[in-house]
């Protein structure tokens, strides 16, 4: 079953999994690798999330607009800055709330 959703994900535009305490960085990972048409994605308050698999979305996922990672007290801040400076074109919102400000 869970081969059969990420093969039939592809075509996905938008993924909630705020609050969702059981994805792991290797749920988010085939997500990120699979979703490749994903514009909006919140893992809001996925709290056991790093997301080392978010510096992989300038490649998989270019198409992607709004991350809202609130509450994901592990997911790096520098990590969230370095991808919206790749990516200035998207909505990231960090831990506290605030949306991360691209470099000018």
């Amino acid at each position: 079953m869970y081969v059969l959703f990420f093969n039939s994900c592809r075509k996905l535009q938008s993924i909630d999994i705020s609050w969702c305490w059981e994805v792991t960085d290797v749920g988010l990972e085939h997500v990120v690798h699979n979703c490749t048409q994903m514009v909006d994605m919140s893992i809001y308050g996925a709290i056991d999330l790093c997301g080392k698999p978010l510096k992989e979305i300038p490649q998989c996922m270019p198409r992607l607009r709004e991350l809202d990672a609130a509450q994901c007290r592990q997911v790096l801040h520098e990590l969230l800055d370095e991808l919206v400076s790749v990516m200035p074109q998207m909505t990231i919102i960090k831990h506290y709330g605030k949306e991360v400000i691209p470099p000018k």
